[in-house]
């Protein structure tokens, strides 16, 4: 949805994972970032900025529960809501996780589901320092 407000088209590709020593832009799409400050401003944008990591951090321990716990009906929630949310803000990387976790799931296969969910919190670490160096609010 932010991506619609930024006025950047949203469309699904079905993409490889980007290795895990992939540059800043493989991890975010700082476009969608900049979009969104010129549309809302820097203020509001670092404001999402901020919820999305807060939620991230809740997110990451979910999707570790969910593994530990052999839980596929809560993975399968949490990496849609993973792809939807990173994808709104641009974020690659994590995005690409979260479709690649919810696509094993609903084929029924819970091993590529569980060993994919297992890169969540580091993706996740790689994404918020990568997202918080974008922060308009930190541009000069």
């Amino acid at each position: 949805m932010v991506r619609r407000w930024a006025g950047a088209t949203v469309g699904r590709e079905d993409a490889p994972l980007p290795a895990a020593n992939s540059a800043i832009d493989e991890i975010i799409d700082t476009t969608v970032v900049g979009a969104l400050a010129a549309r809302i401003g820097a203020i509001k944008t670092g404001e999402l900025v901020d919820l999305y990591v807060t939620d991230l951090r809740d997110r990451i321990g979910r999707v570790t529960d969910a593994v530990t716990a052999r839980d596929v009906n809560a993975l399968r929630r949490e990496a849609h809501d993973l792809r939807s949310t990173s994808g709104s803000l641009g974020l690659t990387r994590l995005f690409a996780l979260g479709e690649a976790i919810q696509a094993a799931t609903l084929e029924g296969n819970e091993e590529v589901a569980f060993a994919t969910a297992a890169k969540v919190a580091d993706v996740s670490e790689l994404t918020i320092a990568a997202l918080l160096a974008a922060d308009p609010r930190r541009q000069t």
